[in-house]
């Protein structure tokens, strides 16, 4: 089993403290983020990707996860197929997985797109193909719905529904819906609790 392990983790950033020594073990399992804005959900999450390092304390993630949030910055000037080619070149997919992907979100005809040429909708539908067609065992989701039509929003309850990795999920648009019962942690007071 594959878990999380925050050990008296503090992240700082610039001057500001988001998280404070948090003592944390997350075994396998669907995970519901909460808290006010400004507290710290997204860091968390970046943390746990390797996007940013702990100020203090130790981190142990068995797995780099597969994130999708919008701190996750792709070149205007690349094609989509140039992005395909990178991460199956720097990260480990399923590339029969991101092709049904690619139809179920109705994404075919953005494949020889460059990302500046996206809507925000269509950027979003990128990140969340390539991070659903990731072999990373944890699934790191950060507001997936942002910029979502009502189509594309269903498309992903129901691929939330039947996903079987272990993932934490920020929602705060509740358009999560048909999902097996989540265990919710909650920041405040730059600390992380279960609720």
């Amino acid at each position: 089993m594959t878990k999380i392990e925050l050990n008296n983790v503090s992240v700082k950033l610039g001057d500001n403290l988001i998280l404070d020594s948090v003592t944390l073990a997350l075994p396998e399992g669907q995970y519901q983020l909460t808290g006010k804005n400004g507290a710290g959900k997204s860091t968390f999450l970046q943390l746990l990707s390797g996007l940013i390092m702990p100020s203090s304390g130790s981190l142990n993630v068995d797995d780099r996860p597969d994130l999708v949030a919008d701190s996750i910055q792709i070149p205007d000037n690349m094609t989509i197929t140039t992005v395909f080619s990178l991460y199956d070149k720097y990260r480990r997919c399923d590339i029969t997985q991101r092709n049904q992907l690619i139809e179920a979100f109705q994404f075919s005809d953005c494949l020889t797109a460059t990302v500046g040429k996206l809507s925000q909708g269509n950027q979003q539908k990128l990140k969340l193909i390539l991070a659903l067609s990731g072999n990373g065992h944890w699934l790191l989701l950060d507001e997936p719905f942002n910029g979502l039509d009502s189509t594309s929003a269903a498309t992903l309850n129901q691929m939330l529904a039947e996903i079987h990795r272990p993932s934490i999920v920020i929602d705060h648009s509740e358009q999560l819906t048909n999902l097996r019962p989540r265990r919710k942690l909650h920041i405040d007071n730059k600390s992380i609790v279960f609720v």
